[in-house]
């Protein structure tokens, strides 16, 4: 899996946003078995982050960025963290791509 910041393109959608009608998403079935809007705080909130070093501190950059607390490109250095869940470390990073 993987986690983005997305935001939507305001000539392209604006006026549903404005306007609150929900924006369809449509998966493609090749690549995403599912697709699902959800809020920082409910995806952070999920139990399988619990007790996460890595995944703690990935959720609240995620957090930060979004209540504008943090810019991205100060968010992340390499640290090497516990999963937490599984046996293993992972090192997050910034990626300025």
């Amino acid at each position: 899996f993987f986690v983005c910041l997305l935001t939507l393109d305001d000539d392209t959608y604006g006026d549903l946003i404005r306007s609150g009608k929900d924006i369809e998403l449509i998966p493609q079935e090749e690549e995403i078995a599912e697709i699902k809007w959800m809020s920082v705080e409910e995806y952070a909130a999920q139990g399988i982050w619990q007790g996460s070093p890595l995944y703690g501190e990935m959720n609240q950059v995620l957090r930060d960025v979004v209540s504008g607390e943090k810019k991205v490109e100060s968010c992340f250095v390499g640290k090497r963290l516990d999963i937490g869940w599984r046996p293993g470390a992972n090192t997050i990073y910034l990626s300025k791509l």
